[in-house]
C-alpha cells in the first residue's frame, strides 16, 4: 500500500501542476490524502474540480481552522500507519513520473527506513534564490554517498519532506513523537539516521519550486521569538528521544547542545556561548552558531528583535 500526504494552503497558483504530476506517476498510489489548512483562495475549489474531472477517489479534507504547516502534516501521519510506504507532498512542486517507483526500489534494495531523492530547483522569484545555498554545498560533498552516517553534521536535516519516502516501520517509530510540535521531515530524518537506515537517491525526482511565500524561507521564521520557540520544540524532542532510544554518547552530546541553545534563548551569557561553541558541529554551519549568538545578544542586551 502506497500513500501520499499532500498539505495545501493558499496554493491556487501551483496546485494543479502538482496534482497532475502525482496523477501521472508510473506507479500509482493507493491513497492520496489532501489536507487543506483553511485556504482563503481557490485552492479547495480547484482541487475539488480536479478530483471530479479525473474521477479520483482521493480524499480532500479541509481543516475548520488554520493549524499551521507543522500540525497539518503531523496530525495526519497516523492515518497511514498501516501503509507500506508514505510520501509527503508540497502543493507547489512537480514530481517526475518515476519518483514513487525509484524511491521504493531503493527502499527495498537497502532495507531503508527513509529514502530522500535529489531534485531540481526552480526559483519563482529573485528573493528566494539564496535560500538553499547550504544544502547545495552539502550535496556536493555527499553526492555519491548514498548511505548517510550518524554524525553531528548529518543529524541536521539536509533534505525536505517533499523528497522523502518513509516506510511503515519508520511511521511506527514516529508515532510517539507526533504529539509534539516538531517538523515531520526533521523527525523522520533523525529517526532514520539514528538507525543507520537513511539513503539518498541521487536522481532529481522532482522540481522543487522556491518563492518568497515558502514556509521554510519566511522572514517570520527568523525573529527572536520564532527561533526561541523552535529551540524549545527541539529541546522537547530531544528529551523524548532519550526516552525511546538508548542513551548513547552521541545523543547525550546532542541533548547538551540543545540544552545550551535553549539556555541562551532564556538568558544571554558568554559562558553559554563558549559551551555552545564546543558543540558547534551540531549546527548546519558556523554562521548559524553566530546567528544564535547575535540574535540573543541583540534581544537581551539591546532589548529589541
Amino acid at each position: 500500500m502506497i500513500g501520499i500526504l499532500l498539505a495545501t494552503y493558499n496554493g491556487e497558483r501551483y496546485i494543479i501542476k502538482q496534482l497532475e504530476s502525482v496523477l501521472n506517476q508510473s506507479v500509482k498510489p493507493n491513497m492520496v490524502l489532501i489536507v487543506d489548512d483553511g485556504s482563503t483562495d481557490k485552492t479547495v475549489e480547484l482541487t475539488q474540480k480536479f478530483l471530479k474531472e479525473n474521477q479520483l477517489d482521493w480524499i480532500l479534507k479541509v481543516n475548520s481552522k488554520n493549524k499551521g504547516r507543522k500540525r497539518n502534516f503531523l496530525d495526519n501521519i497516523s492515518f497511514f500507519a498501516n501503509f507500506d510506504y508514505l510520501f509527503f507532498c508540497d502543493q507547489d512542486d512537480i514530481w517526475r513520473e518515476e519518483k514513487i517507483k525509484d524511491s521504493i526500489i531503493l527502499c527495498e534494495k537497502k532495507n531503508a527506513l527513509v529514502v530522500c531523492t535529489n531534485y531540481e530547483l526552480l526559483y519563482s522569484d529573485k528573493a528566494s534564490s539564496k535560500s538553499l545555498e547550504k544544502e547545495k554545498k552539502w550535496d556536493k560533498k555527499n553526492n555519491f554517498n548514498l548511505s548517510i552516517s550518524l554524525n553531528p553534521t548529518n543529524f541536521y536535516i539536509r533534505k525536505p519532506g517533499c523528497s522523502m519516502c518513509v516506510t511503515q516501520e519508520a511511521i511506527k517509530f514516529s508515532l510517539p513523537f507526533l504529539k509534539f510540535n516538531y517538523p515531520h521531515d526533521s523527525l523522520f530524518w533523525k529517526i532514520a539516521v539514528l538507525n543507520n537506515r537513511l539513503f539518498i537517491l541521487d536522481k532529481k525526482m522532482l522540481i522543487r519550486r522556491r518563492h518568497v511565500n515558502n514556509a521554510s524561507t519566511s522572514k517570520n521564521n527568523r525573529t527572536f521569538y520564532a527561533k526561541k520557540t523552535e529551540v524549545e520544540d527541539e529541546f522537547t524532542f530531544s528529551e523524548e528521544l532519550l526516552k525511546h532510544y538508548k542513551k548513547t554518547k552521541f545523543l547525550t552530546k546532542y541533548h547538551d547542545y540543545i540544552f545550551y541553545r535553549k539556555s541562551l534563548y532564556m538568558k544571554f551569557s558568554l559562558l553559554i556561548c563558549i559551551k555552545l561553541y564546543f558543540k558547534r558541529k551540531f549546527y548546519v554551519s558556523f554562521k548559524s552558531y553566530l546567528g544564535d549568538v547575535f540574535l540573543c545578544f541583540v534581544h537581551f542586551i539591546k532589548g529589541r528583535d
